[in-house]
């Protein structure tokens, strides 16, 4: 007769979970790189195309994008005025000031796809 082999694990799974989170964070760290470069990217942008002319220079100063995360699952990039009148230049004369949305628009698939070369840039590594 045939002897049988019997494998009995008392693997708890704690290791791998620490290493998942630990990957997690990695991974939103690098994220967080990323669009902060494109953050930098986007502000200059912005500042240099904007359709209104200067009067006391403060709507472009603190024209601003940030980078952050709001929760664990999502990590925000934002461009905003920093002045009270900002919502007069996006809306106001038929939006002929606008600078926020048409800035986003513009890099929204630039930076799509370079997170997308990150992502698989990690999944290379695997």
């Amino acid at each position: 007769m045939g002897s049988r082999y019997r494998y009995k694990s008392n693997y708890d799974g704690s290791e791998l979970d620490k290493n998942l989170i630990n990957f997690a964070s990695r991974v939103a760290a690098a994220c967080y790189v990323k669009l902060g470069t494109y953050a930098v990217q986007i502000t200059a942008d912005a500042k240099a195309n904007r359709p209104w002319t200067d009067r006391t220079g403060m709507a472009k100063a603190t024209l601003n994008t940030t980078v952050s995360q709001p929760n664990n699952n999502k990590i925000r990039l934002t461009l905003s005025h920093g002045v009270w009148y900002g919502k007069y230049l996006e809306y106001a004369h038929g939006k002929k000031y606008a600078i926020v949305m048409p800035t986003l628009k513009k890099w929204e698939s630039k930076v799509m796809s370079g997170m997308s070369g990150l992502f698989n840039a990690i999944g290379r590594r695997m």
